[in-house]
């Protein structure tokens, strides 16, 4: 397979890429539920400075497809689209920030001497490369079957759910210096991943499968009203 036929994919691939980002990104019950339990993972992984714990955080939580599904929302150009996956992003980050300042209260005793974090001082620039080429990585992946695989390595190679709790931590540590900074990270890895989904998703001409996306969300609008907690697809 030559470069250039990378980015050539079919049509009703293009459809099948789309309605299973809208499915991963699913705002159910069950995926906030996820989102919430690796949230105290991570927060407890930060707590105790377990590096394990944190990557182990990482890879449950679901993440990394509505950053991705934002950058296909871009290239779409449907505001509707657009709309609902920021509101899933904005909630997401409501969740992280308010779960790392209560794990800071409740679990206060089991903290070191020292100020809680791995998030030292350093250029945000290089992490900004790090996240394009996760970002890069992970859009590719997700359009091809045979390299799904590698999602999650992707999902540990950038850092989206430790910096977003490291900031609710150090908020209520009072920390504020130390959780500006870790919410710089966080939207600096959100940034680099949307710019090269965009990218990606330029490039294989999924612009031309709006009524996909459009129909996938009112298919998702009619589950959610159900109050379905995973997403039931139109039959």
């Amino acid at each position: 397979m030559s470069f250039v036929n990378i980015f050539k994919i079919k049509k009703q691939e293009k459809n099948n890429i789309i309605k299973k980002l809208i499915k991963k990104s699913y705002p159910g019950s069950s995926f906030y539920i996820m989102i919430i339990l690796a949230s105290f993972i991570a927060a407890l992984g930060l707590i105790l400075d377990n590096l394990i714990i944190i990557i182990g955080s990482m890879l449950v939580a679901p993440l990394l497809y509505p950053i991705i599904f934002l950058g296909m929302s871009i290239v779409l150009h449907n505001f509707k689209v657009i709309t609902r996956t920021l509101i899933i992003l904005t909630k997401i980050i409501t969740l992280g920030v308010f779960i790392g300042f209560l794990s800071a209260i409740l679990f206060n005793t089991f903290f070191q001497t020292q100020e809680t974090g791995i998030f030292q001082e350093f250029s945000i620039l290089p992490l900004f490369y790090i996240a394009i080429c996760s970002g890069l990585a992970a859009s590719l992946a997700i359009t091809r079957k045979q390299m799904e695989e590698f999602l999650p390595g992707v999902a540990v190679s950038i850092a989206l759910l430790p910096p977003l709790i490291n900031t609710g931590i150090n908020l209520g540590l009072g920390h504020f210096s130390i959780a500006l900074y870790s919410f710089q990270i966080f939207l600096i890895n959100v940034f680099g991943i949307i710019f090269a989904s965009i990218t990606i998703f330029a490039l294989m001409g999924f612009e031309a499968e709006k009524k996909t996306a459009v129909q996938g969300i009112k298919d998702e609008k009619k589950s959610l009203e159900k109050g379905c907690p995973d997403f039931e697809e139109k039959k």
